[in-house]
């Protein structure tokens, strides 16, 4: 049987923010992950549950805007990086 609990990626280049965003996630019971950018997110397998995304749309490198639309594939290895 599949997880059906959601998990909660957080993708941001402050470190800090992120295990800030984790611990508080994380003290209600939500499982999550952490991405230092959006590269480490797309080369990632994500979990074959529901996710929800957190993402610093003003990162630099690769528009963080494009995290939503490239991720909503049903499953984590059928994601498109391009």
């Amino acid at each position: 049987m599949p997880d059906t609990n959601p998990c909660v990626l957080i993708i941001d280049d402050d470190c800090e923010f992120r295990e800030s965003v984790e611990r508080l996630l994380r003290s209600v019971d939500l499982d999550t992950r952490q991405f230092s950018s959006v590269a480490d997110f797309f080369k990632a397998e994500l979990p074959d549950r529901p996710i929800c995304l957190v993402v610093d749309v003003r990162m630099p490198g690769k528009a963080a805007s494009n995290c939503s639309a490239n991720s909503s594939a049903p499953t984590g290895n059928s994601r498109s990086s391009s």
